[in-house]
């Protein structure tokens, strides 16, 4: 709905069994910066919360 609206939006999705248009599925694949970072329902499936919070914010 997002992109549908003009916005550049991608997912993020380190355990995809295969690529898909707008994923990124390794850290390595993000080069840019971002004005926002949207997370839903994912806090309770982290190892390290607070690690990933801090490598999202980088």
């Amino acid at each position: 709905m997002l992109r549908e609206r003009g916005y550049d939006v991608w997912g993020y999705e380190p355990h995809a069994a295969e690529a898909r248009p707008h994923i990124v599925t390794r850290r390595e694949e993000i080069g840019a910066k971002f004005d926002g970072i949207f997370s839903n329902n994912v806090i309770e499936h982290l190892l390290d919360p607070a690690a990933a919070f801090t490598d999202m914010a980088s």
